[in-house]
């Protein structure tokens, strides 16, 4: 929450060009989308803010990665590597997509014998 108040809050210009704050109506809806999606004892993402306004939450580990970038409420896209593989959709008021593919990604993360595992 913390993360997202301060990009709510950025002045306009903070890129050095002509970046724009996050919105709040973008943030607030990240953060549902987080209280939705994110599986039990997953890992916070990785939030980076857009010059467009936009945000992007992202989850990275050894074997893959996964970026959901929001443009505004009900608006973004989702993108995924896994060991090579690439997937992205576009995604609007449904993230089970997104949900599932977090579930698995922890659970590889904390799989025996995963290069994640400890």
């Amino acid at each position: 929450m913390r993360r997202l108040d301060a990009l709510v809050k950025l002045p306009k210009g903070w890129d050095g060009y002509a970046g724009r704050p996050v919105s709040f109506p973008t943030a607030n809806f990240a953060v549902s989308v987080l209280e939705a999606i994110m599986p039990p004892g997953a890992i916070a993402p990785q939030i980076v803010p857009g010059a467009a306004g936009d945000l992007q939450l992202e989850w990275h580990a050894p074997h893959g990665s996964i970026e959901l970038q929001i443009f505004a409420p009900n608006r973004g896209t989702a993108w995924r590597l896994v060991n090579g593989a690439e997937e992205e959709v576009n995604v609007t008021i449904d993230y089970g997509l997104v949900a599932d593919w977090l579930v698995q990604f922890m659970e590889f993360s904390v799989a025996p014998g995963s290069s994640a595992a400890g």
